[in-house]
């Protein structure tokens, strides 16, 4: 199973029935981060221990609980 290729309804059947956990999917998407984002550049910051922290408590059984999202720079995030 390669995480970085599930769908999200996939992603969360797998964390909820406990085959991944929330921290394993972060370190995924982290390392796919570093093999493809050199040459995209698309993120401007990310906050991978804080996500790392979050995982720790997160409850899978929410909407999007365990769910790793990356929000587009054209959304006001502060303020």
């Amino acid at each position: 199973m390669e995480i970085v290729r599930l769908s999200v309804t996939d992603l969360q059947k797998r964390l909820r029935e406990r085959e991944i956990t929330p921290r394993e999917v972060i370190d995924v998407l982290e390392a796919r981060i570093a093999e493809v984002d050199p040459a995209l550049h698309s993120y401007l910051s990310r906050d991978l221990e804080k996500a790392r922290a979050e995982a720790a408590t997160v409850d899978v059984s929410l909407p999007l609980g365990g769910v790793p999202i990356a929000l587009k720079d054209v959304i006001n995030v502060q303020g």
